[in-house]
């Protein structure tokens, strides 16, 4: 009975020790995943924040904004801009 339950013991302590290398390797590994993420993120910031700051970038957002400005401004003065352009405003 003694020696019965030793083997139990000693097989439950293997199967303890499996189980706590498992839990080691997915730690390890989650602590990898975690720092690629970190990474990225910080690329991310960077990257968001050269785009931000591109002259080129800023001139064709402006430009950009410009251009919807002036036609919802002629689209509303009554012109019609289906007629290729140059016309008056439509009566």
């Amino acid at each position: 009975m003694i020696g019965n339950a030793r083997q139990v013991a000693d097989a439950t302590e293997e199967e303890l020790k499996r189980q706590d290398e498992q839990l080691d390797s997915i730690y390890s590994e989650l602590q990898g995943i975690d720092n690629n993420l970190l990474r990225a993120q910080k690329l991310i910031h960077i990257f968001s924040r050269r785009m931000a700051t591109d002259k080129c970038i800023q001139c064709f957002a402006l430009m950009n904004m410009l251009i919807i400005v002036v036609i919802i401004g002629l689209a509303a003065a009554g012109f019609d801009l289906s007629s290729g352009g140059a016309g008056a405003p439509s009566p």
